[in-house]
C-alpha cells in the first residue's frame, strides 16, 4: 500500500487476471472507497463495443458499470474489451 490506503496494482479476483491501477481503501473495513484506471495517452478514454451505438464517455461508464454490477457477460458489454 501507498500511504496506507492506497493499492497500487490491485488484483481482482475473477475468471481471468486483472489488475486495477490504484484502489483507495478503507483501512478499516478494508472494502474498497475509490478504482482508478488510468490508460496511456495515445488510447481512447472508453469506447463502445463495435455495433453499438454511440454515447458520450460518461453514459459509457453509467452502462458499464451496471452491466458488470448486475452479472453480466464480458461478451454483452456496452464498452469495448480495452474497458471491460
Amino acid at each position: 500500500m501507498q500511504g496506507g490506503d492506497i493499492a497500487e496494482e490491485a488484483r481482482v479476483d475473477c475468471d481471468t487476471t486483472l489488475f486495477i491501477d490504484y484502489v483507495g481503501v478503507d483501512p478499516q473495513g478494508s472494502v474498497p472507497l475509490l478504482i482508478v484506471e488510468a490508460k496511456a495517452w495515445d488510447k481512447p478514454f472508453v469506447s463502445a463495443r463495435r455495433g453499438r451505438q454511440k454515447a458520450n464517455p460518461e453514459e459509457l461508464i453509467t452502462l458499464a458499470i451496471d452491466h458488470i454490477s448486475q452479472g453480466g457477460d464480458s461478451s454483452t458489454s456496452p464498452v469495448s474489451s480495452l474497458w471491460q
